[in-house]
């Protein structure tokens, strides 16, 4: 693995323990977590037992739901649920 400078790194997000109770749908704390910057698809998918791959598609279909086309999709686009299900 290669060193990353502290100044590329950015300013640390919020924790996916933070964002994930925020969300009844697995996949949409899953996107939002990638969406944030601070975590990549290893982090997400070691967080919610997934595979690598299965990140992948997860994030590219809540990107595409939205139609968006790169990383920097904010959480404001995603359905924030309110609780009730």
């Amino acid at each position: 693995m290669l060193p990353i400078a502290e100044a590329q790194r950015g300013t640390p997000g919020r924790s996916i323990e933070a964002i994930a109770p925020e969300y009844d749908d697995r996949n949409e704390e899953n996107a939002t977590a990638y969406a944030t910057g601070a975590y990549g698809y290893r982090e997400t998918g070691d967080y919610f037992h997934i595979r690598l791959a299965k990140v992948g598609r997860i994030v590219r279909a809540q990107m595409s739901k939205f139609h968006v086309r790169h990383r920097t999709f904010e959480k404001s686009k995603l359905p924030v649920s309110d609780g009730q299900a």
